[in-house]
């Protein structure tokens, strides 16, 4: 549709056609991407996840924790990709062994929470601190643990990430991914043509859940 002059711009927010299709068709029209695309002659507005995802397992050793859990959603995404290796590396350079017991996939909905905090507590050794890549199981896992008796954050410390309004209500901390920002950023460069590669920082939210 591009092509064809169907299309004036393309916002892709989520891919899974390879670089080398995307940049071909950069020749038809405007395309931005919400994705790194350092290195390649597309445009983008992007997150840094394997630096934010560093950011947030930092900030957790900083309070006193070195054996941490991660949260991911889609494994074979590229986001989940990103703060997986983060995790890895992280883990390394702390001189803590990765275990995968640690490592929680397909964490996407609220309750989620449930099957992640039975998994914690069937655990000999589990994590003390819970690095959670979504708000939303955030929240999930917060309040399976009130309902289980398991304090937060004394037993377990929580990090959620985007700042939605659950995590202001529950008062989770969390990394604030400006997604408005990022949603009017993709769309003004979609209109206004040129090339552009631009990063938008993510903050964190300290609140009480470490």
């Amino acid at each position: 549709m591009l092509k064809l002059k169907q299309l004036d711009a393309l916002i892709i927010c989520s891919k899974i056609s390879n670089w080398e299709i995307v940049e071909e068709y950069t020749g038809y029209g405007s395309i931005i991407v919400f994705e790194d695309a350092r290195g390649r002659s597309v445009s983008s507005v992007f997150v840094d996840h394997y630096k934010s995802c560093r950011d947030a397992l930092a900030y957790l050793s900083g309070k006193g924790h070195r054996k941490i859990g991660c949260c991911l959603a889609r494994k074979s995404g590229t986001s989940s990709k990103q703060r997986e290796a983060a995790y890895r590396d992280y883990l390394r350079s702390i001189g803590e062994p990765f275990d995968r017991n640690y490592i929680f996939y397909d964490t996407v909905h609220f309750e989620d929470g449930e099957w992640i905090v039975e998994r914690l507590t069937a655990m000999h050794n589990p994590p003390t601190a819970l690095l959670v890549t979504s708000d939303q199981v955030a929240a999930g896992i917060l309040a399976c643990c009130k309902e289980r008796g398991i304090d937060v954050p004394s037993k377990l410390a929580i990090v959620g990430f985007d700042n939605q309004p659950i995590a202001k209500i529950l008062n989770i901390t969390t990394f604030e991914i400006p997604l408005m920002e990022i949603g009017r950023e993709l769309f003004l460069r979609s209109l206004g043509g040129g090339f552009v590669q631009k990063e938008i920082p993510v903050k964190l939210i300290e609140r009480s859940t470490v």
